[in-house]
């Protein structure tokens, strides 16, 4: 959670804010400002003063609609941009003061959003008060205050300004004071008792209706008409207002104007008085005074509503006036309208509790909305933190939530630390709280404290370590966490223990210790048991030490008291990431000012269970030897673009087939010196077509190079190893693409085409485009080669995936080329597929299986080719053409482009290719052997033809899935797009299809489709949006099987997925991008109620139903209630969808690996995580780096963004995993005899400088040494 450094001090939730402006008395000029002022504390049971007056207006706030510009409902499909300003104008009806409340989002900027309730990190606008925001306003005794929203995403700015009433009571009571109305009135009739006769003195409610209509004529009058004139002889207005209402009307900017009678004679002398009319102009309303005038006749309006309705009737005036709240515009426009409440009984007289204020928030949020609200509140103001945390704690207690108190329990274990335990610290040594106090003196208190009361040390330290962490004080922290234990105290710490007692029986004197002692105590035990490990590994018992060790780890773990020393460690060496790798650690702590601060060192070591850093602090302290990396992966060395290549090395060597088929190459591999080889070859098929003997040389030399490797990926007691170049070439280039490349580097001196050079008539082929036309063996023809991306990144290009064609959105099993071009039999049925698959006829692809390795192996198609011959490979191959000096050197930088699934595809292609068959699959002759067994699986699909159902087997080594394009997905949900029935093209009709799967492999590889091409922009672009994929993955739903129950539950499944279409198509028109439905229809209503009160006033020609009203009112009902229907069936069907297999665990299978990609389409980093089944342990492999994941999230909360993207997931047969996968293949005899030094920990790394294969080295004897030759051996002569 990040929050915006523009303001400073503590926030309030715009709900608070707005609850507060209510309560707020703006008429008062001094004291207490209830809106600004940061909320007085609650301490001793009182608040330090009163929040508001007794006597202070509680605001009824109506809309001045005029003035108003803001949103009905809150904005659900378009959030506010830089052009959106809202305004809510409105006024009190009982003060008359006016408000102004603007929610303006001028200041917006790429990247920045606007809070929104569904957005779970700000989900409403926190805002802290920014005085120099403010500007001076005109008006007088008006007050404006600016808000900002501390979320660093938005660019809110609030300003709440009020001003007090335009009419002042002076101003009014000429006309409101029915005495010196009554007067005026007699007087002017017994002033012209003939002219006035049968007149009567007005009321005020006819004063002030006279004065309210002549204002909204005025309002009405249009710019450049003439403006109407009220005599002043007349005598209405002669009653009402005569000469004692002109500062009044002068104040309302009416003009006075005078013209000559119409009975006056033109000789009558100009300039005598008797011979003009006077008048009052009505004010010219422009957009200087418009907002007044509209204020005014608002005020006026609220004043004819408070009399009562008989007085009104008997005055013989008739008002429409139904003012509109402001609460609704006023959420909607802060964003918070509809947000989740907290149901509960409450009575009248109950106020709300000081603390929810301190917290800037309400009493009616949940505990989850109090606790954002405490999270946001420490953020924006971490000086006061330990005065929220006693918030948090009361609002818990109060309401017995024990959901806060947990989030209570959690803030006190990450070292945050309430007031109240701050002040008892304090208090303790008779110290007050000042950040005058000098760290020194403090210090001095202790010291002196502890020499006089020894017996107190403990709790004296624990005190003295809650000021350190109050006044973030790293030299307080550093005394009061230092152990300071002799191997003699620690004896008489684990009392009754010597120098002979057994290990068990100091783990047990310690284990009764850590039950019963007091928290102090019980965060010394485990540096006791160290220390007489220390003593036990000194006199050569290394064992004992050993289980100490972890006796020691384990009892830190347990302890429940640890964890604020933990967040105090990391504190004080200022180290942020704490996921960050134990050297890293050590790093910070001998480059930072860390002196004298070991014992953070110690803290994060014991935490982490990490000896390496122990060692770092005592070398004694861990036995001789455990720093060894014989139970740990070790890393391999980046060689320039190859961390892509690292980490399919490494998932490879972890699968047990794969690592026995290359530690067995002698065993396994094809004899190219057989008799029979060149029959054997021309029976040999892998990827759809046929291996040629240079191939199979080839794959022998990488299957071979491969062996070196793994041999000290298992031998090496460095932490990394060097793959060397060619087996990095062998690994990501197939033989093909190097001939392509030898091509292109003759053939096309400008080089190859970048993406942005590809005309939209070549085909861009990727992994899931695959042609399924017959092949042949032969040479690749040029015009289907692949573009690539030219090398435009340095140092992190990586492996990329190959963007895919707009006209490739689906799978290429959905595609009819695969599916009706087969010469397929089919019988008649009117079956429904769902209900009977007795009528289907089986048919085995015969064409290339659907696979990994296509991309690579399945391009040389030409259709004039004789498929039905075979061109024999070369003895030697044919001499190179001239080329550029600098095309080899280009080739490195090729091949660190290639396809994700291309190299993936490449190394069991060439794994394939080395070994001998051990069978050949029925109808297309594929190779089956171990290799293939492992990892390919098989679909079928089945497509409705005429009247029968078609089925199409078709073989896959991966399978590949797609991010949704709208939002975050489950992998079920990204399954389904290849599985689920969807509509395909068929013969210029539709027709239907849905696949299944036949054939389940021991390891199912998943290939998350992430990159595509964007034909406009002319070049490719990634999906970061998150596929959240679990742990144990069940895939039983996808099952291809005769029982109609999976068949109908599918069925169910897909319909509920249409009729959830259909509602959210439905819900997406009811919620508009710029205007709802329900809106739409509310301003109508709006508009037509504002039609009728023209027509009530007199306004003529209005043709108005009087029913209209009531059939918007219907509609909208109806819209609501269609609304909320929508989202309770989309809900429900959800649910459904969620439950529907549930159920069905039978193929089960563990995630064993996921590759990430940070960065973008074309370049970034790749690593990979591997979960090591026997230790129950996740693993990065990072180039060099191995290190362990102690928080999972790391695994399973990549967010697309900067902690990368998974890219490729492993997944492992439940049944099977001990068989198939071993995370940690280690034999290290030769371990440096520095093996406790700083310089185990920068090993050098070993660099293989040629292909031979490591032998072992026998020890010489004079009795002859028997080997079995079936006998696998590592690089020590030890069984693999």
């Amino acid at each position: 959670m990040q929050i915006n450094s523009r303001s400073l001090g503590p926030g309030k939730t715009s709900p608070r804010l707005i609850a507060d402006l209510l309560e707020h008395n703006p008429a008062r000029k001094s004291g207490f400002n209830l809106l600004i002022d940061r909320a007085p504390r609650f301490k001793d049971g009182v608040p330090e003063q009163a929040r508001r007056n007794d006597r202070d207006c509680r605001h009824k706030l109506v809309l001045k609609d005029n003035q108003t510009v803001a949103p009905t409902s809150l904005p659900t499909l378009r959030l506010p941009d830089e052009t959106t300003k809202y305004v809510v104008a409105a006024y009190c009806q009982l003060c008359k003061w006016h408000f102004h409340i603007t929610a303006d989002y001028w200041a917006m900027e790429d990247g920045q959003r606007s809070c929104y309730l569904g957005d779970k990190e700000n989900w409403m606008h926190h805002l802290r008060y920014t005085p120099e925001a403010e500007l001076q306003q005109d008006l007088l005794e008006a007050r404006e205050y600016h808000f900002a929203c501390s979320a660093s995403r938005c660019p809110v700015i609030v300003k709440i300004l009020m001003y007090p009433p335009r009419l002042s009571p002076a101003l009014l009571q000429p006309i409101t004071n029915t005495t010196i109305l009554k007067a005026r009135g007699e007087e002017t009739i017994r002033d012209d008792p003939v002219r006035f006769a049968g007149f009567f003195p007005l009321t005020p409610i006819n004063a002030l209706t006279n004065l309210r209509t002549f204002l909204v004529d005025a309002k009405d009058t249009p710019s450049g008409a003439d403006r109407r004139r009220i005599a002043k002889r007349n005598k209405k207005f002669c009653l009402a207002f005569n000469d004692d209402c002109n500062e009044l009307f002068d104040f309302l900017g009416f003009n006075t104007t005078e013209a000559v009678k119409e009975e006056v004679k033109e000789d009558v002398v100009s300039g005598t008085s008797d011979a003009y009319d006077y008048f009052w102009q009505l004010p010219i309303v422009n957009e200087h005074n418009k907002g007044f005038i509209d204020d005014v006749v608002c005020e006026l309006a609220q004043l004819l509503s408070e009399y009562p309705e008989i007085e009104r009737n008997r005055a013989h005036v008739s008002i429409y006036y139904a003012p509109t709240p402001a609460f609704k515009s006023i959420a909607c426009s802060l964003g918070y309208f509809g947000y989740v409440t907290r149901c509960r009984a409450k009575s009248v007289d109950e106020s709300e509790h000081p603390h929810y204020a301190n917290l800037g928030a309400l009493d009616n949020f949940p505990d989850d909305s109090i606790s954002w609200a405490y999270d946001r509140q420490v953020l924006c103001d971490p000086e006061n933190a330990p005065y929220y945390l006693d918030c948090l704690f009361g609002i818990a207690n109060g309401r017995e939530s024990s959901d806060l108190q947990v989030k209570v329990s959690l803030e006190k274990s990450t070292g945050k630390l309430p007031l109240l335990e701050i002040e008892e610290a304090y208090n303790f040594f008779c110290l007050a709280i000042d950040r005058k106090l000098s760290d020194d003196h403090i210090i001095g208190v202790y010291t002196s404290y502890i020499q006089s009361a020894p017996l107190h040390k403990d709790q004296a330290r624990e005190y003295l370590r809650v000021i350190g962490k109050a006044r973030d004080s790293k030299k307080i922290e550093s005394i009061a966490m230092n152990m300071a234990m002799t191997y003699e105290e620690a004896l008489e710490l684990l009392a009754g223990v010597n120098a002979d007692t057994a290990s068990d029986m100091v783990q047990a004197v310690a284990a009764a210790i850590m039950f019963d002692a007091a928290n102090d105590t019980k965060k010394r035990v485990p540096y006791a048991l160290l220390l007489v490990g220390k003593k036990k590994g000194a006199d050569g018992d290394l064992q004992s030490q050993a289980e100490l060790l972890e006796a020691a780890f384990d009892m830190t773990a347990r302890s429940d008291t640890f964890d604020n020393d933990l967040e105090s460690a990391y504190q004080s060496l200022d180290f942020k990431n704490r996921l960050g790798p134990d050297m890293l650690v050590w790093q910070y702590y001998k480059h930072g000012n860390n002196e004298g601060n070991l014992n953070a060192v110690y803290t994060i070591a014991m935490a982490r269970r990490s000896k390496q850093l122990l060692a770092l602090v005592d070398p004694e302290l861990v036995p001789n030897g455990a720093l060894s990396l014989t139970t740990s992966p070790i890393g391999l060395d980046n060689i320039g673009n190859t961390c892509y290549l690292n980490s399919i090395l490494q998932f490879y060597y972890t699968i047990k087939p794969i690592r026995d088929v290359v530690a067995g190459i002698d065993t396994y591999r094809m004899d190219l010196d057989s008799p029979t080889i060149d029959k054997d070859i021309k029976k040999k098929k892998v990827g759809g077509r046929n291996i040629s003997r240079s191939e199979i040389k080839n794959a022998q030399k990488f299957v071979y190079g491969l062996r070196t490797l793994f041999e000290q990926l298992k031998t090496s007691p460095t932490q990394s190893v060097r793959p060397t170049t060619e087996l990095a070439n062998l690994t990501l280039l197939s033989d093909q693409k190097v001939a392509q490349y030898r091509r292109d580097s003759v053939t096309s001196p400008g080089g190859r085409l970048a993406f942005e050079e590809i005309s939209e008539n070549v085909p861009i082929y990727g992994p899931d485009d695959i042609d399924t036309t017959p092949v042949f063996s032969g040479p690749e023809p040029q015009h289907l080669i692949s573009p690539v991306l030219t090398p435009e990144f340095e140092n992190d290009m990586e492996m990329v995936d190959r963007p895919t064609d707009k006209k490739s959105a689906l799978p290429d099993d959905s595609s009819d080329s695969t599916l009706v071009d087969a010469d397929t039999t089919v019988l008649n049925s009117d079956t429904n597929p769902l209900e009977d698959k007795k009528n289907i006829v089986e048919q085995v692809n015969t064409s290339a299986p659907h696979n990994i390795e296509q991309n690579i192996v399945m391009e040389n198609i030409e259709s004039s080719i004789d498929h039905t011959k075979t061109l024999p490979a070369p003895e030697k191959p044919p001499p190179v053409p001239p080329r550029k000096k600098q095309a080899d050197e280009n080739l490195w930088a090729f091949g660190a482009q290639q396809d994700v699934t291309e190299v993936v595809g490449n190394v069991v292609f060439r794994l394939q290719c080395a070994i001998k068959p051990e069978s050949f699959e029925e109808g297309t002759g594929e190779q089956r052997d171990r290799i293939r067994d492992t990892f390919y699986g098989a679909n079928a699909t089945y497509l409705q033809k005429a009247e029968a159902l078609e089925k199409k087997v078709e073989s896959w080594g991966n399978l590949i899935i797609y991010p949704s394009p709208a939002g975050p997905c489950d992998i079920y949900e990204a399954l389904d797009v290849t599985f689920d029935m969807q509509t395909v093209e068929f013969k210029k009709g539709e027709t239907e299809q849905y696949s299944s799967i036949t054939q389940l492999p021991p390891v199912l590889q998943m290939h998350i489709q992430r990159t595509a091409y964007d034909v406009v922009k002319k070049q490719p672009w990634k999906n970061m949006n998150a596929v959240h994929f679990p742990e144990v993955l069940y895939m039983d739903r996808y099952m291809d099987t005769d029982d109609e129950t999976l068949l109908q539950r599918r069925s169910d499944a897909w319909k509920w997925k249409a009729e959830l279409q259909t509602l959210q198509k439905r819900q997406a028109t009811l919620k508009a991008d710029k205007l709802t439905v329900e809106e739409a229809l509310v301003a109508t209503k709006k508009f037509v109620s504002s039609l009728q009160e023209l027509e009530s006033d007199g306004v003529e020609d209005l043709d108005i139903s009087p029913s209209l009203p009531d059939a918007l009112d219907e509609r909208i009902a109806k819209i609501r209630v269609e609304t909320a229907y929508i989202e309770s069936e989309i809900t429900t069907i959800k649910s459904r969808l969620r439950d529907q297999f549930a159920d069905m665990r039978q193929y089960e299978y563990r995630l064993q690996t996921v590759f990430i990609h940070r960065g973008q389409s074309g370049s970034g980093h790749y690593w990979i995580y591997i979960y090591d089944l026997e230790h129950s342990v996740w693993r990065e492999y990072n180039d060099e780096r191995v290190s362990e994941v102690h928080d999972t999230r790391q695994v399973f909360g990549k967010d697309g963004i900067a902690d990368g993207t998974p890219y490729y997931l492993a997944y492992v047969r439940s049944t099977d995993c001990k068989n198939l996968v071993n995370a940690v293949v280690r034999d290290v005899t030769n371990i440096p005899d520095d093996s406790n030094s700083e310089d185990l920990f920068q090993a050098s790394h070993i660099e293989n400088v040629g292909e031979e294969q490591v032998l072992p080295q026998l020890e010489s004897s004079t009795d002859p040494i028997r080997i079995d030759e079936n006998m696998v051996l590592d690089a020590h002569g030890n069984p693999w």
